[in-house]
Order: structure tokens, then C-alpha cells, then sequence
């Protein structure tokens, strides 16, 4: 049975979930101080989700143009993280009748992640692609979050997309990860955004507690410095160019990162064998999609053409995902799951780590049981549109086909049952 028998078709347009979130950023800092054009129209004439482009077309016609700046998480256009920002752009442009442009900003060049914050209010950027968990001192409540990700589904095609999906939906409901943002002055457009399945990329191939027991490993959150340690490795923090180098140099014999990076950092040249845990995942670095206070100010139709490109950017998003997984093993990447005995001693050590967040009154035990039911509930929902894994991480080159895969289904119901809720004019 094919993995998508409902929808089986190749796409003819796409625009990332990661790319409408980045929409939703660049509309809300789109009057922060980049946006060109007059935005002293604040509200003005909405629209309804799904309404014809007819419809659109006239509600904008007196609306004058702006251009918004973004700052792509994509080093270059060519970058495997890249087709989700083109995707975003043409949406946006097109459902705009051209009225909305985006400048670009490829890599992190305006500022870098702790910098991104900053960059929305002061002017910089319009809209952006940032990592909340990188800065756990300001969003501690993301952080803690985040770690629910644990109980998110693992494979690597149905998991994925019903991870993204329970994820958002998480965020979403949560009052205390929504205020983090507005505290700052920024606007959510996309709360939690899956980056994608971590593993452990080592030098040595191994399929028990010897990657971690006695390693050091070079991680990305702190929720992973916690297992780390619970395995009995050593993590430290280090900028990308110096973890290749201490690989090559077997100083770190491991680092935790997730697929796209792994693909776009030429991972697999030094540490080319990925251990992955069966069931669960190490915490993810999840990403979002924010803007600058001055979203309000533009006109609300424009508000509403960029926060609801994020049907486009969730199916852009997963595409790097899957496609990332697709050029680590035509690289040579080796995925070796952990055996039982490994398994085990990893689902306990981010049981560990959830459990340090209820004790630190960030997350209470309500949230872990809504986490593990919304993992049920988006499975269920990917299930029922057709999407089902046909073998695992290890052959995935060989079943996957990008050709035959549409997320934007599962993307739509996501905007439906959970994002229309946080839609301008809601």
C-alpha cells in the first residue's frame, strides 16, 4: 500500500510550514522598521481562511506594497534547508498579487540566534527563523516543553509529520510559551517547529551504551547535556567548525544534532554512523517562527496572507527533514539503532530529564499525559490521510519517494483544529 494512497501526487507548488511561520515572522516585524511602504493602515478589511483568490484580491486592491526583510535559517538558496524560504516567498507573493515582497537574507548574516530577538525589535528584520532553546533563561517554559518531545512518535516519514503536528499543537495551548515570546515584544507565528529526529553521530559505529559510556559528545540543548550525562558521556557546547575539527581529531567522538544539519554540515565526512533511539528522541531543538511588536500595524488582510502560509511551510519543513535523511545515506551515513539493553537505559535517562522539569515547577505532570495524548491523536490524524512508513530510518533511501509525498493535508488540519485560533482577526 503506498505510504500517501489518498494523495499520492507529485507537487506542483510548495511553501514550508517553517517558510508560513517565517511568513507569519516577516509580516509581524514587517513594520518594525525594514518594511517599506505605508503601513499606517493598522487594521483595515480581513478575509476567511481558504476564501478565493478573487476574494483576497479585492480586499487588498487599495492596500499599498511593502517589502519585508527575512532572515532564512538557510545558508545560500541552494542550502538543503532552503526550499522551505522559497516556498514561503512565493506563496506570500502570490497570494499577495505581488503587493508583499520579501527580501532575503540568507544565513544568519543580519544576527545570529541570540541575536534574533533583538534584530525584530531594533529594525534589523522584519521576520525570522529562530532556536528559543538556545537561550533557556528566557524561555525556560519552551525548554521544558521541548523535552515532551521525548514522547513524540519516532519514524522517520508518519512520526515526523505527527510529531510536528502535537508539537504545535502543545505550544499552542500553552499560555506560559506564547507569553515568553510577548513578554519581548514579539508575536508567535509558528510556536514549535519539528527541526527533525536527533541522533547520535559518531565515528565508531555502536549499538550500545559505548557511544555515550566514557565519550564526549558534543551537544545542542541542555535537555541533551542532561541525558549525556545520565549515560555516562561528557557534553560540551561547541561551535560547529570546532566540533568537525575535534571529530576528525577523535578529542569528541560524537555529536548530538538531527538530520538537516547533519546533511548540510558534511557530518557524515567525520562521524558517518548515526545511533538513534527506536522509540522516543533526545530531546529536539525545535525551532520558531517569530515577528517584531510592529506586526499589528500592518493591514490585518496582510497579517492574515502571512500567517496562513504556514499550511505551506509545514509541508516545506518536513520536505528537509525527509530529504536530509535522503542525502546522509547517499553520503554514506550508517543508521544503527540502539539495541534493547541501550534502549532502555535512554528512555530512562529522558524520563530523568522530564522529571527534573516537573520537580522545577516549569511543567506539571497534566502536560507530560496531554503530550503523549496529542502524539496519539496526530498519529492518528497522519494515519487516516494515508501517510504510513513502509521500512525504517536504515532503508529509508530506498522507500522514500518525494515525488509521491504531499504534506500539506496534514498541514491543513493542523491550521484548522489548532493555528485558526491565533489567526489575525480570530
Amino acid at each position: 500500500m503506498s505510504r500517501l494512497h489518498q494523495f499520492g501526487r507529485a507537487k506542483t507548488r510548495r511553501v514550508p510550514m517553517f517558510a508560513s511561520a517565517l511568513a507569519g515572522m516577516l509580516l509581524l516585524a514587517a513594520c518594525g522598521g525594514n518594511a517599506e511602504g505605508d503601513t499606517d493602515q493598522v487594521s483595515g478589511e480581513g478575509f476567511a481562511y481558504g476564501a478565493d483568490q478573487s476574494e483576497v484580491n479585492e480586499v487588498i486592491a487599495d492596500l499599498e506594497p511593502v517589502t519585508l526583510s527575512y532572515q532564512s535559517p538557510a545558508s545560500s538558496e541552494d542550502h538543503v534547508l532552503a526550499q522551505s524560504t522559497i516556498q514561503f516567498r512565493d506563496y506570500v507573493e502570490e497570494r499577495s498579487n505581488g503587493q508583499i515582497s520579501l527580501d532575503i537574507t540568507w544565513g544568519t548574516a543580519v544576527a545570529g540566534y541570540g541575536e534574533v530577538d533583538d534584530a525584530l525589535l531594533d529594525g534589523r528584520l522584519d521576520l525570522a527563523y529562530t532556536l528559543p532553546v538556545y537561550d533557556t533563561s528566557s524561555y525556560p517554559m519552551y525548554d521544558a516543553l521541548s523535552s515532551l518531545s521525548v514522547y513524540a512518535p519516532s519514524t522517520p516519514f508518519a512520526g515526523e509529520a505527527a510529531s510536528y503536528a502535537m508539537m504545535s499543537t502543545l505550544a499552542w495551548e500553552n499560555e506560559d510559551v506564547l507569553d515568553e515570546f510577548e513578554s519581548k515584544g514579539l508575536r508567535v507565528l509558528s510556536p514549535m517547529i519539528n527541526t527533525g529526529q536527533y541522533g547520535t553521530w559518531c565515528s565508531e559505529p555502536s549499538d550500545d551504551l559505548s557511544a555515550f559510556d566514557g565519550s564526549t559528545i558534543s551537544i545542542s540543548t541542555a535537555a541533551n547535556s542532561e541525558i549525556i550525562q545520565s549515560l555516562g558521556g561528557t557534553p560540551v557546547n561547541l561551535e560547529w567548525l570546532e566540533t568537525y575539527e575535534a571529530l576528525e581529531r577523535n578529542t569528541v567522538r560524537c555529536t548530538m544534532i538531527n538530520q538537516p544539519v547533519s546533511a548540510s554540515s558534511g557530518v557524515t565526512e567525520v562521524a558517518p554512523h548515526m545511533v538513534f533511539a527506536q522509540s522516543g528522541s533526545p530531546s529536539k531543538a525545535s525551532g520558531s517562527h517569530v515577528a517584531g511588536s510592529s506586526f499589528e500595524e500592518l493591514p490585518l488582510a496582510y497579517q492574515q496572507i502571512i500567517f496562513d502560509s504556514e499550511v505551506v511551510a509545514f509541508d516545506g519543513w518536513l520536505q528537509h527533514i525527509e530529504n536530509a535523511i535522503v542525502a546522509n545515506a547517499e553520503s554514506g551515513a550508517e543508521f544503527i539503532p540502539f539495541n534493547d539493553e541501550a534502549q532502555a537505559a535512554v528512555d530512562e535517562a529522558h524520563e530523568k530529564v522530564v522529571q527534573q522539569h516537573i520537580e522545577n515547577g516549569t511543567i506539571t505532570e497534566e502536560h507530560v499525559e496531554r503530550a503523549k495524548e496529542l502524539a496519539d491523536i496526530w498519529s492518528d490524524h497522519a494515519t487516516e490521510l494515508g501517510f504510513e512508513d513502509e521500512g525504517t530510518l536504515g532503508d529509508f533511501d530506498e522507500w522514500y519517494n518525494p515525488e509521491e509525498v504531499d504534506f500539506e493535508p496534514l498541514g491543513e488540519k493542523l491550521m484548522t483544529e489548532t493555528f485558526l485560533d491565533h489567526r489575525p482577526g480570530a
